[in-house]
């Protein structure tokens, strides 16, 4: 399926939203407390086994890989760790993810439960791609631990508005730049939109 396909596909299953431009229609507000004129739900893909499968299988034929792949595939928890397992299935590969860990006050993503050898190969996998930070942090982890990074990221959404990320190019199903913004400098509230939480407000996003 091309990116029109897949974004029909992901609003059937509401979790892809993207606000029209209409000040009238209300916009995200993220967990973080930023407004943003998009949304993506990854939850409703991960809760989903049949449709994890056809979008792990998609980008993987995106990414041209073919089982068994010579390495490993990791993903960032939350959001990627059963992504994680089901490209692992499918490539017939070894799979992990980080996880957060603080380390003298700093915000590390670490392979708590994973092994890292020296000169192993690692794909790293991600939901959404935005800021980019806890990926950077995941490739920054592993190949300070004498792994070697693929000249490739996966993600399912590219929000970020970058065709490449930390010198590696970003196969995505989806390229969509979506904003975010303080509460101050959101154009959308100045011209009289209402921010609204997506999960808890989805009907009033699409209406």
């Amino acid at each position: 399926m091309n990116q029109t396909e897949w974004i029909k596909k992901f609003e059937e299953q509401d979790c892809y939203w993207f606000h029209s431009g209409n000040p009238k229609k209300p916009h995200a507000e993220l967990t973080s407390g930023k407004h943003s004129n998009g949304f993506f739900n990854s939850s409703k893909i991960i809760e989903n086994p049949v449709i994890c499968e056809q979008v792990c299988q998609a980008l993987i034929d995106e990414l041209d890989l073919e089982a068994p792949f010579p390495g490993k595939v990791f993903g960032v928890a939350l959001g990627a760790i059963e992504l994680s397992y089901e490209f692992g299935r499918q490539l017939s590969c070894l799979r992990g993810y980080t996880e957060p860990s603080i380390i003298d006050g700093i915000k590390f993503m670490m392979p708590k439960r994973f092994s890292i050898i020296e000169g192993d190969i690692f794909l790293p996998i991600e939901d959404v791609l935005t800021t980019g930070e806890s990926i950077r942090n995941m490739i920054y982890t592993i190949e300070g631990m004498g792994g070697v990074i693929t000249d490739k990221i996966a993600v399912i959404l590219n929000r970020s508005g970058r065709s490449k990320f930390a010198g590696k190019k970003i196969v995505a199903l989806i390229n969509q730049f979506m904003e975010i913004w303080s509460p101050s400098d959101c154009p959308l509230c100045n011209q009289g939109s209402i921010a609204l939480r997506p999960k808890a407000n989805w009907k009033a996003l699409l209406e």
